[in-house]
């Protein structure tokens, strides 16, 4: 049961600007795939259980918890946390987007192979003139700019960090599909239905865009 609860998670990553927002319009598109706002927390679950695998191997907990039990323990939250809204909506499959969750791919691929990938692509240059763009907002608003949009090294060092991890799991896991944000403005059904197969759901014939079934952020902010 829960191998199956987390084969029907999607979880979208790459660097931000790149056109996850664009990927998950598009398969909230399919009437078997709910495509919601950002969970934000995945890659800090990430992090809590690399801290704790470091405990257990160090001897520190290693008399309370092993390894096995913590992979287990850790696929239940990831499954327990998601599963909820899949039900509630009544669909097959349900996609996350956070960008940051490129940097938690190794991760998922790892402990929770079931659940699939998509990667985000798009050219750099472009990520980082958004980026500097979103950095620009913040100043006019706060005074400021703030982490990886504050000036262009941040954004360059960011970017690299999140296609390096990106690229290294692309290269070895069959369950991660690679789209470009590119072609999916040149043609986005054909990358819809791209996506579609690589999930295991049947094609459209027509994608709708505009859907305003498609949910963001609440904050201002976002």
């Amino acid at each position: 049961l829960l191998a199956s609860q987390l084969s029907r998670l999607i979880f979208v990553g790459g660097s931000p600007r790149s056109g996850t927002t664009l990927v998950q319009r598009i398969l909230d598109c399919h009437p078997e795939i709910y495509g919601g706002p950002e969970f934000d927390f995945v890659p800090l679950i990430v992090d809590l259980f690399q801290d704790m695998r470091k405990s257990i191997r160090s001897g520190r907990i290693d008399a309370i918890l092993d390894e096995e039990s913590l992979v287990h323990a850790f696929r239940y939250l990831l499954a327990a946390l998601l599963s909820p809204k899949l039900q509630a909506e009544g669909v097959g499959y349900l996609s996350e987007k956070t960008p940051s969750n490129v940097l938690a791919f190794a991760w998922l691929d790892e402990c929770a192979p079931e659940a699939k990938k998509i990667l985000v692509f798009r050219d750099p240059r472009d990520v980082v003139s958004s980026m500097l763009e979103v950095g620009q907002r913040q100043r006019r608003r706060q005074g400021r700019a703030y982490g990886f949009v504050r000036d262009t090294v941040a954004a360059v060092d960011y970017m690299n960090q999140c296609l390096k991890a990106g690229a290294a799991l692309a290269e070895t896991s069959a369950n991660c599909l690679v789209v470009y944000y590119e072609d999916m403005v040149s043609d986005p059904l054909a990358i819809g239905n791209q996506m579609y197969r690589f999930i295991g759901v049947h094609e459209l014939n027509q994608l709708d865009l505009e859907n305003e079934q498609f949910k963001t952020a609440r904050n201002r902010e976002s």
